[in-house]
Order: structure tokens, then C-alpha cells, then sequence
């Protein structure tokens, strides 16, 4: 506690042992004097942590900013080579699966809109191959998948007037 009349911090602890009470005296501007100290060390410290926390916060947004125009860039030349093409470009998640993404161009070559090609195939892949030629060349895609071989395959498709035409499907 504090003496005021005294101008002195006053802490007495108890020792069991010997039924003794210590007392210890330390003068109040003493005190007062390393609370000081220790506040301005604490602050300087928190600053610093502050400071550095801003730097680390900056040099993560300024790499997420080029990270991000890189991959815009990408995209950006993707989807021009994918336009350039005469053919289509699928993405499917397995011969009997659905469509990931289908290019325009594709869904062009069919004579479809993105609303058409979607109602007429409910995101089938399997289900845009011809009836006849379906099973054929679903196995033998199977079958390329399951060797570790490039899909190279070909079928037949109906276009939105009725016509069958001949696609060559190549990938992985």
C-alpha cells in the first residue's frame, strides 16, 4: 500500500517459517519512476509491432495485387486462344460425367445458345454424343482414361436442326 505521509510504497509479506513479517520500503518517485520507464518501453514496442504489421499487410496486398493481374492475364489469353479456335473446347469431369466448361465456339458449332445447349444436355457430356455412336466411344474414352492415355476419340453429334456431324475429340 502507500504511505502518503510518508511518501513510500509499504509491502509486508508474511514468512511462515519463522512467524516474521518482511517489510520493504521503496520510495514513491522511485516507482513511479520505473512504471515511467517501463510504459515507454511497452509503448516503443507496441508501435514497433504496429509499424511492422503495417509493412507485412502492404507487401501481402501488394503481392496479391500482381498475383491477381497475372492470372487476369491468363484468362485473358485463354480465352483468346479458346475464340481463335474453329473448333470447341471442353472441360468434362469424366466421360460419363458433367461439363466443367463448354467454349462457345462449341456450343456455336451445334447451332445452340448457353440456355439451349443446357436444356437440351442438362450439363450431360455423355448425353451430347449421338445415340448410336454413345456407348462405342464412352468406352473407349473409359478406357484411354483409365490407360493414362490421351481421350482420342470420334463420334457423332446433332446439331439444333436435326443434322449429325462428325466431332474429333482429343484430350487428357
Amino acid at each position: 500500500y502507500l504511505d502518503k505521509d510518508l511518501g513510500l510504497f509499504v509491502a509486508i509479506t508474511p514468512i511462515e517459517r519463522f512467524d516474521w513479517r518482511m517489510v520493504s520500503l521503496l520510495p514513491q518517485g522511485a516507482g513511479n519512476a520505473a512504471a515511467s520507464k517501463q510504459t515507454l518501453i511497452t509503448n516503443e514496442l507496441v508501435w514497433r509491432l504496429v509499424i511492422l504489421a503495417g509493412v507485412i499487410l502492404i507487401f501481402l496486398l501488394l503481392l496479391e495485387r500482381n498475383s491477381s493481374r497475372k492470372l487476369r492475364r491468363q484468362q485473358e489469353d485463354y480465352r483468346s486462344i479458346i475464340a481463335s479456335m474453329s473448333g470447341g473446347v471442353l472441360k468434362i469431369f469424366s466421360p460419363d460425367g458433367t461439363f466443367l466448361f463448354v467454349s462457345p465456339n462449341y456450343m456455336r458449332m451445334l447451332g445452340l445458345t448457353a440456355a439451349e445447349f443446357k436444356k437440351a444436355y442438362n450439363n450431360s457430356f455423355a448425353a451430347t454424343i449421338y445415340e448410336q455412336d454413345r456407348e462405342a466411344a464412352l468406352r473407349t474414352m473409359r478406357k484411354q482414361v483409365k490407360n493414362n492415355q490421351p481421350i482420342n476419340v470420334e463420334y457423332r453429334t446433332r446439331t439444333k436442326t436435326g443434322a449429325l456431324i462428325w466431332l474429333y475429340h482429343k484430350g487428357a
